[in-house]
């Protein structure tokens, strides 16, 4: 520092270099309070953590990963979730560029049932990443919260690209416990629009998958009823019944 403060002739550069330094220094603490944020949240201490986080957003009001950082733990540890969503959507302004963002964004949204902001946070992650099942599955499970048939027909067609881009990665870790939820749900809306065939053959992919909630027996059965199949109808109730489903 001081080399290059010799180097210069005026007193205004001299002071535009230090300040470079100066907030150089800041970026760096500002990491380091992350990395010891990080520390505090995989020992289950939250508080400490969001402590680390803050202080790092101190340091540099742009450090994007410390909003992400404390916004999670606003969501899944704290239940703050419209904290959660401001630190999410300055994270977005930090980096409008960075698809999980939007889709962090969107997952907030959708637990707390605002399904349209949900669907539009969710076409921007989208937009900037059409590879990933998750932003495909989760747009789809909004559309099927929103409930008319023709929403369920846009979550098939989402709840299809994601199973489609799941099979192209078949050994990515927990694969079943991951595609199986899909075509239970994808079952769930083709059920609702009456395919009950094709709602069926889902069930039963997500059976194979060792995915055996009491509701998808049920779903199940009505699907089995609605054909005329009463005997596996009885079957799948009688099973759902004995999982512990009361509906």
């Amino acid at each position: 520092l001081q080399k290059q403060i010799k180097n210069v002739k005026t007193q205004q550069d001299k002071e535009k270099i230090t300040q470079e330094f100066k907030n150089e220094d800041k970026i760096f603490l500002s990491n380091q309070k992350v990395e010891d944020g990080n520390k505090f949240f995989e020992k289950k201490d939250y508080d400490n953590a969001i402590n680390f986080y803050t202080q790092a957003i101190e340091l540099n009001p742009n450090n994007e990963m410390a909003y992400i950082k404390r916004g999670h733990i606003f969501e899944f540890c704290k239940a703050e979730e419209y904290l959660a969503i401001a630190d999410y959507v300055r994270a977005i302004e930090i980096n409008p560029k960075n698809p999980y963002n939007y889709s962090k964004l969107a997952f907030v949204f959708r637990m707390l049932r605002e399904y349209k902001k949900a669907i539009d946070n969710y076409n921007k992650a989208i937009y900037l990443n059409s590879d990933n099942s998750h932003f495909y599955y989760g747009r789809g499970r909004c559309y099927q919260s929103l409930g008319s048939y023709e929403e369920h027909r846009k979550a098939i067609s989402d709840f299809d690209k994601a199973i489609q881009i799941m099979q192209l990665n078949p050994n990515i870790q927990n694969y079943s416990l991951l595609i199986a939820p899909i075509y239970y749900n994808r079952g769930n809306s083709n059920a609702i629009l009456g395919n009950y065939t094709k709602a069926i053959d889902d069930y039963n992919k997500a059976i194979q998958l060792n995915f055996k909630i009491p509701p998808l027996y049920a779903w199940r059965g009505e699907c089995y009823k609605a054909l005329g199949d009463y005997s596996r109808a009885e079957a799948d109730f009688a099973k759902a019944k004995e999982l512990g489903y009361n509906e």
